[in-house]
């Protein structure tokens, strides 16, 4: 009994531990469920049903509800991860954004690389044209050695004659001694009288003939005077055309203005890549437009140097001609050589009948007068005829230079065109034409040190043309002793020249030369004929010009139209840009906004933080308690067990959260069968303590019973009280070991459950510390992110340097197109000044046929007076020459010295006292430097005219009948005047058509630098090398991320901010789980802090909120970035069209350079021709 008794009382004291156990469990679940109701609300934890359940101990309800809180948790943690895969999304965007930014920086770099090799190109090139320039002073200066060893032969030509002239002096002084012979024996003649009167017939009918030829020659004179008219014609026509294309220019001027301004208004507006898809279609349409020109170009290319070099074979055969006269009148002179030699024989025969001949001498006389005059009027008829034929081929050549002037026209609006498409884009490469206009400078400032040495030559020159000119001056004056050597011999043959041997000489000679005058006239009108023809020609040509003329107005018409389209649409585009002012100016207020409200989140989430750490350190608290009460928790172990199973399979897998929740599901079903039997058994327990006390009251009261029965009964009945003692003993000795029995299997079960709770609350700290080694990661990383917006924002500020450098580059751009306007206008008027010196020449052209008319007047009087009034007369016209010939000299010097002035004007002093204005004048310094050429061709012509004239009056002071003859030589200078004039033109021409083909060069250039960089998009430096290491890590933080949270990226990057939003609430979803593993019965002091848990879902609401429009933003720049995808394809099928431009311009290049070499070997031909054709006016040989 006292074991027992022993017995019952230590399971008393057991049940009483129990109950005290069972009372505090209670009570710390009652805590904890108030502390879940108070912070989560929503949850509804505690209330009076669940005050029950724990006051009846029915703790399958309390485990229900516990399992529901489970469950939110759950759903909480889902819509975490849905946010934290949304961020990691953001965050990847950010880097993109990132590595975009590199990749600006990288195209950055590689346009100044690629702008310092064009410069290398440039100065290559200007080295070549520095070597071209070598080459061709060179060549001028082999052109000088020729001309000096022209020179020296014609000086060599000059000691000859003077030898001849010794020995004709010695062979006149034989001759007069052998005339006293002959003046004896002359006398004896008499039958000479009848051969007298048959050359007197004969003389009559050269005459007549003569006559013939004057009215052919007059008539030849009517029709170059149409000739004349029909050329002024032109000449206005050309005028008309070159004031339409003033007003084309002035048009062109106003255009450039407008796109200038249109320009600066758009220089800082990127949104004008929206319209750029109009833009291609039209410069796609310009393109074929410009390649059918191009072709056009070509074509006329190749006709005008089929015209040119049918032209030079026709000037050829016009100088052979020429030539060929020349070449019979010496054959003329040489013949009077010879009869003067025969004559000196039948002198020396005739000595005897000298006597005979004294009555003849007077009709001598008067017979060899006529004869002379007869000689002079077919020179003269010989040198009209050439004069004629000069006329011919001068308006041939106007007729040539009209024809280039229309094709210049033609050339001046192709330039127009392809300018208008440079002031299109001229916005886009600024920087390149920069850098070639200085270079250019720097080539220009070389040619005009070269231009000086040129123009000290040029001085060195007219010296030695002075010299030649004196030279010639002491030939005139050899010539006229000549002349009055010849007289002194016609003297001596009027006395020995009475034979009838000598007269019927000199009528066969006379007979031959007017038949061979006969065919030289039928020659010259079969060549009139010819250039008769070629002027039809031109005629027909010229019509053609006129058709093209019409055609080129329909083409100015629809310029016009396209401009005022232009216009209309660069209107547009200003109202487009104004409204993008407008959106950028709401997007910097929502910008300014919305980091206002981001510093406000950031300074809650700092708070929400604090509060976590907090809960952190309560959690380790409650940590150590339940260390202390693990011993009472032998119930809740194996759902404390089920928990952490639970807890580690969604950490481990997300994506078989369904899975893991059906066995979750049937661990908690497992769970609740353990409970109940756990509770059964406890149930048991009970029962089996109150059967015990039941039946310990029943043995004390049956041993109560027993005792008095003995008392009463005696012996017998206390023996069967002490066996049915005995046998109740051993039934509860067999109860008493079985319950022992079960009090050590619960022991063993529940140290088992106590190692596995150690063994979870190990890898709860292990999984803290790498948490916080996580942590450690991320804050490295964010400090890294702000290093990399430190370095967004440093490219950002060079990238605003790099637009104001634009913008100075453009302002001086504007400075050069004014420059270049000023150059222009300098450049119509040069045009004009030589519109000017045009009319003077053709003023003086008109006096000189007026001189020539006056000529004609004057000797047919001549013919019918006598000896007398024959050298009245020609003393009259002498005079009036000498008059006209002053007056043009006069004029001649007012020409001269207009032309000196405007070059004055015009020159480039002003250019080089205004630098800054001429830094990007490349285009009008080369047109500059051809009127300033023109200018000195002209003055230069002028000074040749003013020498001319009195080398004529000289030698008509001289002479008696060489007053034609000074026309003559003044006509024929006239006429070379006009020839180097219209090669001058030509030049010009060329070098303007040279100078728009450049133009085309350099915006080729430009297309295809702009085309290379667009194709270098993506080369990265090796210099961001531990940026890109950098961005990898970030990247595989970020697949961490998405693992644990696969939402994170589904939506783009916002920056920096973001990032910081995301790790603060990644610390918060990690502090969720870790209070979920950690228990379920600690108290948070987070959620003691934090009672309104809608306050805390609002928060993350703004965040969210936030967070979108960040996203928004970021999806406009990703449309940016795509448009500007976009127009850098564009770019690179423009820069293929232009390819192919440029192949064209090579080509045009070519045929430019064969038409410059054509046209250089026609005067070089010319001045060889004139040097040997015309020995008598070495100033003509100069030139």
């Amino acid at each position: 009994l006292e074991t027992v008794k022993t017995d019952f009382d230590e399971l008393a004291s057991v049940n009483k531990n129990l109950q005290r156990t069972i009372n505090n469990l209670q009570n710390k679940m009652h805590d904890m469920l108030s502390s879940y109701g108070e912070s989560f609300s929503e949850l509804c934890l505690h209330n009076k049903s669940a005050d029950q359940n724990l006051e009846s101990k029915d703790l399958t309800s309390v485990i229900m509800r516990l399992e529901v809180l489970q469950r939110n948790a759950c759903q909480k943690i889902r819509q975490l991860m849905q946010e934290k895969k949304a961020l990691i999304d953001e965050k990847d965007r950010a880097q993109m954004s990132f590595s975009k930014s590199e990749s600006d920086i990288v195209l950055v770099k590689q346009k100044f690389e690629h702008d310092l090799r064009n410069m290398i190109d440039k100065q290559s090139v200007s080295n070549a044209l520095l070597q071209k320039l070598q080459l061709r002073f060179e060549a001028v200066a082999d052109k000088l050695k020729v001309s000096s060893e022209v020179e020296e032969n014609n000086a060599q030509r000059h000691t000859d004659l003077f030898s001849d002239l010794d020995y004709l002096e010695v062979e006149l002084q034989q001759l007069s001694s052998k005339n006293r012979d002959l003046a004896q024996e002359i006398l004896a003649l008499q039958v000479v009288t009848e051969e007298f009167d048959r050359s007197k017939q004969t003389i009559s009918e050269l005459i007549e003939e003569n006559r013939a030829l004057m009215v052919a020659l007059q008539d030849k004179s009517e029709e170059s005077v149409k000739l004349a008219l029909e050329v002024d014609s032109f000449k206005q026509s050309f005028q008309s055309l070159h004031d339409e294309l003033l007003v084309e220019r002035s048009l062109r001027d106003d255009l450039k203005s407008a796109v200038s301004d249109i320009t600066s208004q758009l220089s800082a507006k990127h949104s004008q890549l929206l319209d750029f898809d109009q833009q291609k279609s039209e410069l796609i349409q310009k393109t074929a437009v410009l390649t059918k020109e191009n072709q056009d170009l070509m074509v006329s290319l190749q006709n005008k140097s089929e015209e040119a070099a049918k032209l030079a074979v026709e000037l050829d055969s016009v100088r052979n001609s020429l030539q060929s006269v020349h070449d019979e009148l010496h054959g003329e002179r040489s013949l009077s050589d010879e009869l003067k030699s025969r004559a000196i024989d039948i002198s020396s025969q005739l000595n005897e009948k000298q006597q005979q001949l004294i009555d003849f001498d007077q009709q001598n006389s008067e017979m060899i007068q006529k004869i002379a005059e007869l000689t002079s009027e077919n020179q003269a008829l010989m040198v009209s005829l050439q004069e004629y034929a000069e006329e011919s081929s001068r308006l041939a050549s106007e007729g040539n230079t009209s024809k280039e002037t229309l094709q210049s026209l033609r050339d001046e609006l192709q330039s127009e065109r392809s300018l208008r498409d440079e002031l299109k884009n001229v916005v886009t490469d600024l920087t390149s034409q920069l850098n070639e206009k200085h270079c250019q400078l720097l080539d220009l400032d070389q040619q005009k040190s070269e231009l000086v040495q040129l123009k000290l030559l040029v001085l060195d020159l007219e010296s030695e043309k002075l010299r030649a000119s004196e030279e010639s001056s002491s030939v005139t004056s050899l010539q006229s002793e000549l002349s009055e050597m010849h007289e002194l011999l016609l003297a001596a043959d009027v006395r020995l020249i009475f034979t009838r041997t000598q007269y019927e000489a000199w009528v066969e000679e006379l007979v031959q030369q007017v038949y061979s005058t006969d065919r030289l006239l039928t020659e010259l009108h079969t060549k009139n004929v010819d250039v008769e023809t070629v002027l039809n020609s031109c005629l027909a040509r010229e019509a053609q010009c006129n058709e093209e003329n019409a055609r080129l107005l329909t083409s100015l018409d629809t310029l016009r139209s396209e401009l005022d389209s232009a216009i209309a649409e660069n209107r547009v585009l200003f109202h487009e840009n104004n409204s993008l002012i407008a959106q950028s100016e709401e997007y910097k207020s929502r910008a300014e906004t919305m980091a206002d409200n981001y510093g406000e989140h950031k300074s809650q989430l700092a708070l929400e933080v604090e509060r976590m750490k907090q809960l952190l350190v309560g959690s380790e608290e409650e940590i150590d308690d339940l260390m202390m009460s693990r011993e009472e928790l032998e119930i809740k172990v194996v759902v404390l067990k089920a928990k952490l199973a639970e807890q580690h399979a969604q950490v481990i897998s997300s994506e078989g959260y369904i899975d893991e929740q059906k066995m979750l599901q049937n661990q908690c079903n497992e769970l609740r069968r353990k409970l109940s039997e756990q509770i059964l058994k406890t149930e048991e327990f009970r029962n089996l303590s109150i059967h015990l006390k039941e039946l310990k009251d029943k043995a004390d009261a049956e041993c109560l019973k027993l005792h008095e029965k003995r008392e009463s009964e005696g012996l017998p009945t206390g023996m069967q009280e002490s066996l049915r003692i005995a046998f109740i003993k051993e039934q509860c000795e067999t109860k008493v070991q079985e319950l022992k029995h079960h009090l050590s299997i619960s022991k063993k079960h529940s140290e088992e459950m106590l190692w596995k709770l150690q063994d979870a609350i190990d890898e709860i700290e292990n999984r803290k510390k790498s948490e916080a080694a996580h942590l450690k990661k991320n804050e490295e990383l964010g400090v890294k992110i702000l290093e990399l917006e430190a370095e967004l924002q440093s490219l950002i500020s060079d990238k605003r340097e790099k637009t104001k450098a634009y913008d100075l580059a453009k302002a001086e751009l504007e400075c050069s197109l004014m420059s270049l306007e000023c150059c222009k206008e300098e450049k119509e008027k040069l045009e004009v000044s030589l519109h000017e010196c045009n009319e003077e020449k053709s003023r003086l052209y008109s006096d000189l046929s007026l001189m020539k008319k006056l000529l004609y007047s004057s000797t047919f009087p001549c013919r019918k007076e006598g000896n007398d009034g024959l050298h009245k007369e020609s003393c009259i016209s002498n005079e009036l020459t000498g008059r006209n010939v002053q007056k043009t000299t006069n004029a001649d010097t007012k020409s001269h010295g207009r032309m000196s002035a405007d070059d004055t004007g015009n020159g480039p002093t002003g250019d080089v006292d205004e630098y800054l204005e001429h830094e990007n004048m490349t285009n009008g310094i080369d047109a500059q430097n051809v009127c300033l050429g023109l200018s000195d061709e002209g003055s230069y012509s002028c000074t040749l005219m003013k020498e001319h004239p009195e080398q004529d009056v000289l030698q008509s002071s001289c002479l008696n009948g060489s007053s034609s003859l000074a026309l003559v030589n003044q006509e024929n200078t006239k006429s070379n005047d006009t020839k180097d004039l219209a090669i001058i033109n030509d030049q010009f021409r060329v070098q303007s058509l040279k100078s728009s083909m450049d133009l085309l060069n350099e915006e080729l250039e430009r297309m295809k630098n702009e085309n290379s960089l667009s194709r270098g998009d993506h080369n990265f430096d090796p210099k961001f090398s531990s940026l890109q290491r950098e961005l990898m890590e970030l990247d595989k933080v970020n697949e961490e991320l998405g693992n644990i949270y696969p939402l994170f990226n589904e939506r783009p990057g916002s920056g920096n901010a973001i990032e910081r939003v995301l790790a603060l609430e990644i610390e918060l979803a990690e502090a969720l789980q870790a209070k979920k593993k950690s228990s379920m019965h600690f108290q948070s002091s987070f959620l003691k802090q934090h009672n309104d848990e809608e306050a805390i879902f609002q928060s993350f609401r703004d965040i969210n909120e936030l967070i979108k429009d960040m996203l928004e933003i970021k999806g406009r720049y990703a449309t940016v970035e795509t448009e500007l995808r976009d127009m850098h394809d564009r770019y690179s099928q423009l820069s293929l069209q232009f390819a192919e431009v440029e192949g064209e311009r090579q080509k045009l290049m070519m045929t430019l350079k064969n038409v410059r070499a054509s046209k250089r070997g026609i005067p070089l031909f010319l001045s060889s021709s004139a040097s040997l054709g015309d020995s008598k006016s070495p100033v003509t040989n100069s030139q």
